[in-house]
């Protein structure tokens, strides 16, 4: 049977790797609106649901700065200042 100490290290683990998947996506994500919705600093979600949604999600985790409420599926924003590079 396993340790207290050996089962936090393997949950310490479990959720190391989830983590990583996690961000992997966050990343794939990035890319996605950075295909479809950037023009320039702004980035318009041009009314697509798929595209304001994940906007939305990209903004809840600090990736994208929202320029106001959603109107409907209508989501406009900017890339926040940061040392890495956006997506192109």
């Amino acid at each position: 049977m396993a340790s207290d100490t050996e089962k936090i290290a393997a949950l310490e683990n479990t959720l190391s790797v989830l983590r990583k998947q996690y961000d992997d996506a966050l990343d794939a994500l990035e890319y996605m609106v950075a295909q479809h919705c950037a023009c320039g600093d702004e980035v318009d979600s041009m009314a697509y649901s798929a595209n304001a949604q994940a906007m939305d999600h990209l903004a809840s985790e600090g990736r994208l700065v929202l320029d106001g409420p959603p109107v409907g599926r209508r989501v406009i924003a900017h890339w926040p200042k940061r040392e890495t590079e956006v997506p192109e």
